[in-house]
């Protein structure tokens, strides 16, 4: 590290870059119910609205930023500079009672 600090310069001096759709949207993974069943139907519609509301945050159709949206599903200003540890879930759930 002393020999050559230029190596860990990004990692500790790392300019934040503005969040992008993309960037916000790999992030997350969906945790889909069975394929084919009622609730995965409704759980793609519900990543589609996702999708949307992120296509508005891009075309500022919105008052709401990538960043304030980050902030609020994880409580982190931006992305660590290694990354989250994890992939981060979405998780649905049903009121069926079954």
């Amino acid at each position: 590290m002393a020999s050559h600090p230029e190596v860990c310069l990004p990692l500790l001096s790392r300019a934040p870059e503005p969040l992008t759709r993309t960037t916000l949207r790999d992030l997350f993974e969906p945790v889909y119910s069975v394929a084919g069943s009622n609730n995965r139907a409704q759980e793609e519609e519900t990543v589609y609205a996702w999708e949307a509301f992120l296509q508005d945050i891009e075309d500022k159709e919105v008052p709401v930023s990538f960043e304030d949206l980050l902030v609020f599903v994880t409580g982190a200003e931006k992305i660590p500079p290694c990354g989250f540890a994890t992939k981060l879930y979405i998780e649905f759930y049903s009121n069926e009672v079954g």
